[in-house]
């Protein structure tokens, strides 16, 4: 959950005046300073996956005297938005909610808005391909990603280190010409997540788990919850994980595969009538069985996630981040039980303007694993 004080969660249960500030800073060439732009609307999400991603669609209006268009549409200008609630004269609290640029080119209209399609600096990697093939040297996973994204972004980037073990040294014979990807897999073999902060920088932590609820949503006295969905993408449930080394010429580590071993969960296999949904992961760094088997326990825990089970629309929700854990506690009807439950957050989203809010969230119950050779 995002930092903010004791009154802002007050204030967002209770409503209160939105504020919502984007300033758009154009590159040296443009010869602007910053300026701030005047919203006529704006909704961001972040999603997880190798870390939240930030995307904004927003809608401002041209200034008159100001080349307002030219300015906000030329691919070096970049975006920083913030947040916050007024409290009264003089008394406002803001969080930053975000460091923009261009995922797609803007758009003008004859009414005279301006449409913004923006995304965190992830889209900067994206387009920084390396000039030949790329092989990394030594050293730690977590280093070597350290200058994947400094020789993108040079060595002003910030970068925050925020685990302490990163997954061991790379191994292996892999080369990448995409600088995400080897982001991500570097990511994935060694267990973390690497993403841009809010503010910008770019973190490299321990992957979410579940820890105690930071918000409880309800259908009763207090109620929060304005619409509550049920079910998700029943395709895409796995209940094994095998890893395995992506060339065995240059990996040869045996195969290790993890399977959920608990009858009372929807997923074992003994519910699904003895059926394996595999998620067969090929790992270009990894080098050891512990450490594949390590790897493999990790990964099904998260991928059995990607089938999502609830949705939730509510209010003024700024400060939830994915990652947290909420809980659901509805009362019970004529055709269903009183539910109390907990859930991860994977996806939100909140419109500036009005700060409607909506989560998407995944099942928190924890497997037991059971080990087997691939």
């Amino acid at each position: 959950m995002r930092d903010v004080s004791d009154r802002w969660i007050e204030t967002s249960q209770v409503g209160g005046e939105l504020l919502a500030k984007l300033v758009c800073h154009p590159p040296p060439a443009a010869d602007s300073d910053p300026f701030e732009l005047t919203l006529a609307s704006a909704s961001v999400e972040q999603e997880g996956g190798t870390g939240p991603k930030w995307r904004a669609s927003i809608d401002v209006k041209p200034e008159v005297g100001q080349d307002t268009w030219g300015l906000v549409s030329w691919p070096g200008s970049w975006f920083s938005l913030e947040i916050g609630w007024r409290y009264g004269a003089n008394d406002k609290e803001m969080i930053t909610y975000g460091e923009y640029v261009h995922s797609d080119d803007p758009s003008h209209n004859l009414r005279d808005r301006i449409s913004l399609s923006l995304t965190d600096r992830w889209a900067d990697l994206d387009r920084a391909d390396y000039d030949t093939t790329y092989k990394p040297s030594g050293g730690t996973r977590v280093s070597r990603v350290q200058e994947a994204v400094r020789t993108a972004l040079s060595n002003q980037q910030p970068i925050s280190v925020r685990l302490d073990d990163d997954g061991g040294s790379i191994a292996g014979d892999g080369e990448w010409e995409k600088r995400t990807q080897l982001i991500s897999d570097l990511s994935k073999d060694g267990g973390f997540i690497a993403y841009f902060d809010y503010d910008g920088v770019f973190v490299i932590e321990d992957e979410p788990s579940m820890g105690s609820p930071i918000h409880v949503f309800t259908d009763g006295d207090d109620a929060d919850i304005i619409d509550l969905t049920k079910g998700g993408r029943f395709t895409q449930f796995y209940n094994r994980v095998s890893v395995y080394p992506e060339n065995p010429d240059k990996l040869d580590f045996t195969p290790q595969a993890v399977t959920i071993d608990e009858p009372s969960h929807p997923l074992d296999p003994s519910n699904n009538r003895g059926v394996l949904s595999v998620y067969k992961y090929s790992s270009p760094t990894i080098s050891s069985t512990s450490s594949a088997r390590f790897r493999a326990g990790r990964l099904l825990r998260r991928v059995m996630r990607q089938k999502l089970e609830r949705e939730v629309k509510s209010f003024n929700l700024a400060h939830i981040e994915p990652g947290d854990t909420v809980k659901i506690a509805v009362q019970a009807t004529q055709t269903e039980e009183k539910e109390v439950s907990e859930w991860g957050v994977v996806k939100t989203s909140f419109d500036l303007m009005t700060g409607d809010s909506s989560l998407t969230l995944t099942s928190s119950h924890e497997p037991n694993l059971a080990e087997s050779e691939a």
